[in-house]
């Protein structure tokens, strides 16, 4: 129920922080949530009047530890709030009703997946939960700005001094995503070494070793883009093959992360039933992109040999 509980509230609140008429909003259930934490604090001291008794009472009573996690829940909202300022400023519409399509679908997988793991599910995983979510939206993201970013929509509606600056910060955000990723899959991966057995981590260190391939995959398409802009109108002509590499890999990865998740999972607790759909969404998306590269480069093999190649001069003398 808990877990339930902070879904209701991310997919609620998370929003929020991306509309700018929300902020006043924001800034209230902060200080709300701050005085109420002060409140708690107060009371549960004036009761034992010592500091362990009370960090006792603190972490044990219910109506304490919902105090506390609401107020971590708000300085996370608070915090998210901060860092989608500075790193992506103002958030559009488009991105806004994207991210709460995304978080639907999200919330219910991870929330599925969690029944598997039901007989260890404690104050840690509530919080890895909420983080995992947030991670996930910053990544959704910045994966729109990539995509507008492809599109030309931001390359040709800023002046040039601030191309730079955009192109500056969109590396700079996915570089810091991705050394998220890879520090919390390797702390992940640690703790279950350190266990000598699987338990519910393995699916927090799952989703983070996804998100670091797809944010790794953002990475080399970010700057095969910035190669393509470099060659003007021409164009690069080897973006089409390269950019194909570097999603069929991404593609290759994500099935071969699911594979083995299930058969960790199957083993353990039984085969995941929920999980079939996801694997056979990453297979369909690996064949699918197979398939349409080998028809585009029949199609580039057809214009090779069937038409001649015009030159400039050609085109001058035509005129």
């Amino acid at each position: 129920s808990t877990v339930v509980t902070f879904s209701a509230s991310f997919f609620l609140s998370f929003p929020l922080t991306l509309r700018n008429h929300h902020m006043v909003k924001l800034f209230t259930y902060f200080g709300v949530s701050t005085a109420l934490l002060a409140a708690t604090i107060y009371y549960a001291y004036a009761l034992h009047e010592q500091f362990y008794p009370t960090v006792v009472y603190l972490t044990n009573n219910k109506l304490c530890i919902l105090s506390l996690g609401n107020f971590s829940f708000c300085f996370a909202l608070t915090m998210a709030h901060i860092l989608i300022r500075v790193f992506f400023t103002e958030m559009a519409d488009d991105e806004t009703n994207e991210i709460i399509q995304r978080s639907k679908y999200s919330m219910t997988e991870i929330c599925i997946a969690l029944t598997s793991f039901r007989h260890e599910l404690n104050k840690t995983v509530v919080i890895l939960f909420v983080a995992l979510l947030f991670l996930k939206a910053f990544h959704w993201l910045t994966m729109l700005r990539i995509e507008h970013f492809q599109r030309g929509t931001q390359q040709h509606a800023v002046q040039p001094r601030s191309q730079w600056y955009t192109k500056c910060r969109l590396c700079f955000i996915l570089l810091c995503l991705l050394c998220v990723d890879v520090v919390c899959t390797a702390v992940l991966s640690y703790l279950l070494y350190q266990q000598r057995r699987f338990s519910v981590i393995v699916l927090f260190a799952f989703e983070c070793a996804i998100l670091s391939a797809s944010c790794l995959t953002q990475i080399c398409k970010f700057l095969i883009l910035l190669i393509d802009y470099s060659y003007g109108d021409r164009g690069w002509p080897r973006k089409p093959y390269v950019m194909f590499v570097c999603e069929f890999m991404h593609d290759l990865v994500h099935l071969f992360l699911y594979a083995v998740f299930i058969w960790i999972l199957s083993i353990n607790w039984g085969f995941p039933l929920h999980l079939l759909r996801e694997l056979f969404l990453a297979f369909h998306s690996l064949r699918t992109r197979v398939v349409h590269f080998y028809h585009y480069s029949k199609i580039i093999k057809v214009l090779d040999t069937q038409f001649d190649t015009v030159t400039r001069q050609q085109l001058l003398d035509s005129q």
